[in-house]
């Protein structure tokens, strides 16, 4: 899929069904403003997205689905030219990760940059690569020997164009596995062997994070309220055997 491309969107916006809108794909990778979750990159098209469009497929030309249609830039609400779909390919491997084990993994080396502030890759003598500014102590990193102002250049033998290629390729690595990471120090290449960690886990002081270290800790069952105006809480032995004899949410 390039800039350019030809795209279909279908959904039911405003409660018309399966409505059909064309367009172009705009660009790719495009990052929503104000979004706090590092990992979403999405189509952004001029096909007529509308309230209603929103869990509707995207389509190429030969009708393939390529994204999931998620969200508009608007001033007023409607349509203004601007609409973002979930690319295809991260919903296809959360949906793999849930049927397979239940919950999502994505993996982590445990290094931070700062894609705004910080030197280029070039300053180093690298035509491309991510300036790290930041390694988690004890992370996998850490241990494979990533130093702070080392520039990363290649990831698994792929060569890293910047810091949002560099999280998509290790994000999509799976845990436990080893990989190479390729930095450049001093000028000098070097080639550096780690076990790809947990994302969650590795930055597990992130705010993002603290929820899942909550459950594991055993607060699963605390009743969360949510804006569809419902109490929900896990279910556990307790509640099933509560329900089996009594048919009464009373857990």
């Amino acid at each position: 899929m390039q800039v350019g491309d030809w795209a279909v969107a279908i959904g039911s916006p405003f409660g018309f069904e399966a409505t059909v809108t064309a367009g172009i794909i705009s660009a790719k990778g495009r990052d929503i403003r104000g979004s706090e979750h590092q990992l979403q990159r999405f189509i952004q098209t001029d096909a007529a997205i509308n309230p209603g469009n929103s869990g509707g497929p995207l389509l190429d030309i030969q009708g393939q689905v390529i994204g999931i249609n998620t969200a508009i830039a608007s001033e007023n609400g409607g349509y203004q030219g601007i609409g973002f779909a979930l690319p295809i390919n991260l919903a296809v491997n959360v949906y793999n990760q849930i049927v397979k084990s239940g919950r999502v993994s994505r993996g982590s080396i445990g290094v931070g940059f700062n894609a705004t502030r910080s030197p280029k890759p070039q300053v180093y003598g690298a035509s491309h690569g991510v300036f790290v500014t930041q390694v988690t102590p004890g992370g996998p990193g850490d241990k494979a020997g990533i130093k702070i102002e080392d520039v990363i250049v290649a990831f698994n033998g792929q060569p890293v164009k910047d810091g949002d290629d560099l999280v998509s390729r290790v994000s999509a690595t799976p845990v436990g596995s080893v990989a190479t990471t390729t930095v450049l120090r001093g000028g000098k290449r070097m080639d550096l062997k780690l076990t790809v960690g947990e994302r969650s886990e590795v930055w597990a002081d992130q705010p993002q994070f603290r929820r899942f270290r909550h459950q594991e800790e055993g607060r699963e069952e605390t009743s969360t309220e949510v804006k569809f105006g419902l109490n929900v809480q896990n279910l556990t032995q307790a509640c099933a055997t509560v329900w089996a004899s009594t048919r009464r949410a009373a857990c």
